[in-house]
């Protein structure tokens, strides 16, 4: 959903609410997806939220699903962070429109 800062919001004519929001759904209505997964910044903290039927996925279900998620993330932030692992992407550079190639290429003369 995107990252939604103190700082940001403060500017913003709008804030996020601190009551429930109540359902996405129609009690009524068919899911689009069996499973729904979204994800957002909040102070600096990911909160991720797993919406499903409890007529059709059992909660122990989802919970492993969500548990294997939260390992998985903790092993790519990991890996991140771990002192071999740097260098730079495309994306953190978007406007240049660069390819990993040209990039490296640049970053090669520089160093």
């Amino acid at each position: 959903m995107g990252q939604f800062d103190r700082g940001q919001l403060q500017e913003a004519d709008w804030k996020l609410a601190s009551e429930s929001k109540g359902y996405n759904h129609s009690l009524e209505g068919h899911r689009s997806h069996l499973l729904e997964i979204t994800a957002r910044i909040i102070d600096g903290q990911l909160q991720v939220n797993w919406n499903y039927s409890r007529h059709i996925h059992e909660y122990s279900t989802v919970e492993f699903l969500a548990q294997k998620y939260l390992e998985n993330m903790i092993k790519l932030i990991d890996h991140c962070l771990s002192p071999e692992v740097g260098g730079y992407t495309p994306s953190d550079f978007p406007v240049a429109n660069l390819n990993q190639q040209e990039l490296d290429d640049i970053l090669a003369e520089i160093d």
